[in-house]
């Protein structure tokens, strides 16, 4: 699974407040519990993966990282995880796989990291009503339609959305992914909007990326 741009977006923009768990829903390869782990080393990080081979590879991402005393894996589904989960979390992070049926590789590790097949828009939601803390806050990665339909299923629940970032690619191009900022109705104080563009005209990074991604990107 390769390294995405937006997925370190996600990662670099997610945060809260000094939290002392925090939880990565569909670890992939270990991304963003490494990069929650370096930014916040007060923490133990729990990342959930299905796929065998993906959960292997995070595993020893993991090992081999000056975080591995607080990292841990666990290789089962989301559902199956909430169950038997001890405890909430102050800081959720996700990118989910979001697309349907249409465009499905052949590649079957490789469609169940793209496709909902394996976590639906109401499992998520699901989930982070069992898992996220009264003053938590969760982070979900979407295309935008996507994002919208996870929003109207939030809005009708106990969570709702606190904030976003808008990420585009170039200034004018349409809007390239979403991030879903959640929390607890209760503690909601409406909704505050970020933007990001990634890309300048010519092609090379903007300031506002390079300032974001800076303390985990080498190149930069």
């Amino acid at each position: 699974m390769k390294v995405t741009t937006e997925g370190c977006i996600l990662g670099a923009w997610a945060s809260a407040m000094d939290p002392q768990r925090i939880l990565d829903i569909g670890a992939g390869t270990g991304l963003l519990a490494l990069m929650m782990a370096q930014k916040h080393p007060q923490a133990t990080i729990d990342a959930v993966e299905l796929e065998p081979h993906a959960a292997a590879e995070a595993k020893a991402n993991f090992a081999n990282s000056p975080w591995a005393s607080r990292l841990s894996l666990h290789a089962i589904s989301i559902q199956e995880y909430g169950q038997v989960s001890a405890g909430k979390y102050d800081l959720i992070v996700c990118n989910p796989p979001f697309f349907g049926h249409a465009h499905r590789s052949q590649d079957t590790r490789k469609a169940q990291a793209t496709h909902r097949d394996q976590l639906s828009i109401p499992d998520l939601v699901d989930a982070l009503l069992r898992l996220l803390h009264p003053t938590g806050e969760a982070f979900v990665l979407y295309p935008l339609s996507e994002s919208q339909e996870a929003q109207r299923l939030i809005e009708g629940s106990p969570l709702a959305v606190v904030g976003e970032l808008l990420i585009y690619d170039q200034a004018d191009k349409p809007i390239f992914r979403r991030v879903l900022k959640i929390g607890h109705q209760r503690t909601a104080s409406g909704q505050a909007s970020d933007t990001l563009v990634i890309k300048k005209g010519d092609g090379t990074y903007t300031s506002a990326f390079i300032q974001l991604l800076k303390p985990y990107y080498l190149h930069l």
